[in-house]
């Protein structure tokens, strides 16, 4: 079964190079170098990425005799395809769905941790909910994603009288967290920022 980006974006070799700089969005690789990473023919791949820096997704530096490309992370497409690209993982929309059954949730943010499993600090979460929730559900669910991910996931859960509480004291671990790049399953940045003006 194909997935929706798969529907929306009809070229594959477009697809796989957003897919490759969107998860990496310090890359930078001239051109026979995409085509032995994404495994595609070489006219294909020159065709979409010249198609990608006209959109100004992509930049370009010719150094020598070889052209690089890069993710033109100020572009405005670049945020929205990213988020994109991560809900299409198999593991968000399984979490979505087991996450039904755990009681009210306000919020549930995903890191971008989650997708490429590198950690800058000790604070870096995967997962964060936000509600009130009944524990020992949530962590079956927690314990089904892990088995799921063939790993360990940092997850963090805050009810809303105590994140009301560690915004006001601005406490280091979940503004270290919130200020990090975030998809939100269920919720949005201005519930957020409501619980702050209070």
């Amino acid at each position: 079964m194909k997935s929706y980006i798969d529907k929306l974006l009809v070229s594959k070799v477009r697809k796989k190079l957003i897919n490759f700089f969107i998860k990496d969005s310090s890359a930078e690789l001239h051109m026979r170098g995409l085509v032995r990473e994404i495994s595609e023919e070489i006219n294909a791949v020159r065709r979409e990425l010249n198609n990608l820096e006209e959109t100004g997704l992509l930049v370009s530096q010719k150094r020598g005799n070889r052209i690089y490309f890069k993710l033109n992370t100020k572009s405005p497409l670049a945020k929205p395809l990213r988020e994109l690209f991560y809900l299409d993982d198999e593991h968000v929309a399984q979490l979505f769905d087991l996450t039904k059954d755990v009681g009210k949730v306000d919020a549930l943010m995903i890191f971008e941790n989650f997708f490429t499993q590198e950690y800058e600090s000790d604070f870096d979460l995967d997962v964060l909910y936000i509600g009130d929730v009944d524990v020992s559900i949530l962590n079956g669910v927690i314990s089904n994603m892990e088995k799921k991910t063939g790993r360990q996931l940092k997850t963090g859960l805050f009810n809303r009288r105590d994140l009301e509480f560690q915004l006001k004291k601005y406490d280091d671990f979940l503004i270290h967290n919130l200020s990090k790049f975030k998809i939100f399953l269920i919720g949005s940045d201005q519930d957020l920022f409501k619980v702050k003006e209070r």
